[in-house]
């Protein structure tokens, strides 16, 4: 997943190319759904809310038919600085300013009745992924999708430390048991995790007992 997962983009994308890496992107690296992705426009970035920006997602999925939920999405992992780059280099290039923040995020070639541009739909951002996948990363090919990056970046930001509740409000879900589903998490975690509560219980064994037990009672081994 290298050069998915890079951290800056080179010089060599354009157009549609670019369009489908900023939305691999957004999949990878904030989890959006690829139907939340199609929908932004782009007054839906706010770059000076929070120490990196936001984005509105104000078609998220809704719990049982309860229709659209929106959530804010904060653009951490490197999204302010791509989308940066999206807004003030290559958007520009798809001719449709005048439509302003209700312009479409992620562009397709057709031009809207109404003026401006339509949205690059999901069969087409599907298909950009599956051809860069196919170029770049072919052993992936047929696995690398939309919502398995969006499972990577749910394993991916629980392993840098971020909690499970606040993966959960990252990704959209109503129930936590939802995002424990997404998060894989590596043998050697486990292996460190169960070394380090040995550790601990180890520690208050052979430590002061925080529980002094009356005479001839056995105090409890864990707080």
């Amino acid at each position: 997943m290298a050069c998915l997962a890079a951290g800056h983009v080179g010089p060599g994308f354009s157009g549609g190319g670019a369009r489908d890496y900023v939305a691999a992107s957004l999949w990878r690296r904030v989890g959006l759904r690829i139907n939340e992705t199609v929908r932004l426009q782009v007054g839906d970035f706010y770059p000076q809310v929070g120490a990196c920006g936001v984005l509105h997602v104000r078609c998220g999925k809704g719990a049982r038919g309860s229709g659209p939920r929106q959530r804010l999405v904060p653009a951490v992992d490197g999204v302010d600085r791509l989308l940066a780059w999206w807004l003030g280099e290559v958007r520009p290039q798809f001719g449709d300013g005048s439509a302003g923040g209700r312009a479409v995020l992620l562009p397709s070639r057709r031009h809207a009745p109404a003026g401006g541009r339509m949205p690059a739909c999901a069969v087409t951002l599907r298909q950009g992924l599956a051809v860069a996948v196919g170029r770049w990363l072919p052993a992936w090919s047929g696995r690398l999708t939309p919502h398995t990056l969006r499972h990577f970046c749910a394993s991916h930001l629980y392993a840098s430390g971020v909690g499970l509740e606040a993966v959960g409000a990252l990704l959209g879900h109503v129930w936590l048991s939802t995002t424990a589903r997404y998060v894989h998490v590596p043998a050697e975690r486990i292996e460190r995790c169960w070394q380090e509560a040995n550790a601990r219980v180890a520690g208050r064994l052979l430590g002061a007992d925080p529980y002094p037990a009356a005479a001839g009672a056995v105090g409890p081994l864990w707080a």
